[in-house]
């Protein structure tokens, strides 16, 4: 019998299952969310692929030896495609329906370029810096590629990581989503 999302998040390491790191458990709802796509041939990006520690220096020169999520990804979705977007270098991870583009999500020639890489999308899952700044700027330039009911995910709302305080003031992505559901426009 296949493993579940959950089952599968678990077993290659990421913390969107039940036992790694912080234990999101978002595969629960994931599952519920994609489990309609399971056997499509589409294509995804997800931002952000392996957190073990923070700043953008650290992250820029530090070594990766897994993309656990993508692994999770390609394995639910046996016919998708999954692209990785990531500070860190990935490009030495080599699997069948992957492909990384490496870049910062808060740089728009970086968000230009994947922009430029990239088709339709069906979904697109935003794990990257989860600065507030960060998260709105992926938004506005990726939200037009997805495909007609496709789904944007905005991970770790909760999180206010000390970077927000370096980068350009602006609302907390959880504000801007609770203003958009009360007035169903986005500013």
């Amino acid at each position: 019998m296949a493993m579940n999302l959950t089952q599968l998040a678990d077993e290659f390491g990421t913390d969107k299952g039940a036992t790694v790191f912080h234990a999101h458990d978002y595969t629960k709802f994931y599952a519920f969310l994609f489990e309609q796509y399971r056997n499509e041939i589409f294509s995804m990006l997800e931002i952000g692929l392996y957190r073990d520690g923070e700043g953008a220096d650290y992250l820029r020169q530090r070594k990766v030896s897994t993309a656990p999520s993508a692994k999770m990804w390609l394995t639910y979705f046996p016919q998708a495609f999954v692209f990785g977007f990531d500070l860190s270098d990935f490009s030495h991870i080599k699997m069948e329906r992957f492909k990384f583009i490496r870049g910062d999500m808060g740089n728009l020639e970086d968000l230009d370029v994947l922009r430029s890489t990239l088709g339709p999308l069906r979904i697109i899952i935003d794990d990257g810096s989860h600065a507030a700044y960060h998260q709105q700027l992926a938004f506005i330039n990726l939200f037009p590629l997805l495909e007609p009911g496709g789904i944007y995910v905005i991970e770790d709302l909760h999180v206010e990581p000390s970077l927000d305080q370096e980068l350009p003031a602006c609302w907390k992505t959880k504000d801007v989503v609770d203003e958009y559901l009360a007035s169903h426009c986005l500013h």
